[in-house]
């Protein structure tokens, strides 16, 4: 198919019309936050750059409606059109520029039992914890981006569910949400992760070695607003995966996200995961949980 440029007036009205906001995140789960994306081809004809037949999708959306694959049944156009027009009203309706009620996010600290809950729209921070000593480093403090790093509740289910084959190449994709959970915009420059399988019993070495060949590696360079997310990818194949399957080794993920602040402050937040299997004095339920030496999960 003739992969063609869209006409610069069509391209602009589909961005004006959603406002930047992904069809599929707000067709699935209501979400009208701002998105890193790209413009999609509903009938997946990159030579068809007729309006009707564009839709503005997140990074995430966009290659899953443009994959192939067998195990999940692929959104139909007229589903897609409809979930277009809907996202279009709320953005007439100005929907999309409403300050959300201020939520908590719970996620997992070190040890599989300790949780946080953390306030997106929370006034309270206390900037003397991040090392601001004078009024005008206190109010950066208050206001710069903040990214974290989770994992969505699917990928303890895929690690639950992927049984790898001793003789086929199959890859499994985890897909970490980065988040700005700060009060301005973070210009995102590098994400970068790793899965480490270690035999069971042994430890994570106390600093990690973010210089190890086998990073899978992100050049992101992108704004990212307060409270929007993305999701990079992060895969390990079947033929690694296999002793974790068998319960002989532990997966650990781990990695880390550059960022810079409206101030042109460089900071960098860790994240290292691990995932639990039943069994022993641990009764815990399977899945990812944040641990790892303190060297993995710091955050500047």
């Amino acid at each position: 198919m003739d992969r063609r440029r869209t006409p610069p007036d069509i391209e602009t009205a589909v961005l004006f019309k959603c406002a930047r906001r992904c069809t599929l995140c707000f067709h699935l789960s209501g979400d009208l936050t701002e998105k890193l994306g790209q413009i999609a081809h509903l009938d997946k004809d990159p030579s068809n750059s007729a309006e009707d037949n564009l839709a503005f999708m997140c990074l995430n959306h966009h290659s899953l409606l443009d994959s192939k694959t067998s195990q999940h049944k692929n959104y139909t156009l007229q589903e897609l059109k409809a979930a277009r027009e809907k996202l279009y009203e709320a953005v007439v309706e100005n929907k999309h520029t409403e300050k959300p009620a201020a939520t908590a996010v719970t996620y997992n600290l070190i040890g599989p039992n300790a949780r946080l809950n953390i306030n997106s729209h929370d006034n309270s921070t206390n900037a003397a914890t991040f090392g601001a000593g004078t009024t005008s480093g206190v109010l950066m403090s208050e206001n710069r981006a903040r990214l974290l790093v989770t994992l969505p509740p699917d990928a303890s289910e895929k690690i639950a569910n992927f049984i790898p084959s001793p003789t086929m190449l199959a890859i499994l994709y985890i897909l970490p949400v980065v988040r700005n959970y700060g009060k301005t915009m973070a210009a995102v420059t590098l994400f970068k992760a790793r899965f480490l399988i270690l035999p069971g019993g042994q430890r994570l070495p106390p600093n990690p070695d973010y210089a190890a060949t086998d990073f899978q590696t992100v050049d992101v360079l992108a704004q990212l607003p307060p409270d929007a997310y993305f999701q990079p990818r992060a895969g390990i194949g079947n033929f690694d995966f296999l002793p974790v399957y068998e319960q002989q080794s532990t997966l650990w993920l781990y990695g880390l996200v550059d960022y810079r602040d409206i101030y042109d402050v460089p900071h960098q937040s860790r994240f290292c995961f691990v995932y639990h299997t039943p069994g022993g004095f641990n009764p815990n339920p399977a899945g990812f949980y944040t641990a790892g030496p303190e060297a993995y999960n710091r955050c500047t």
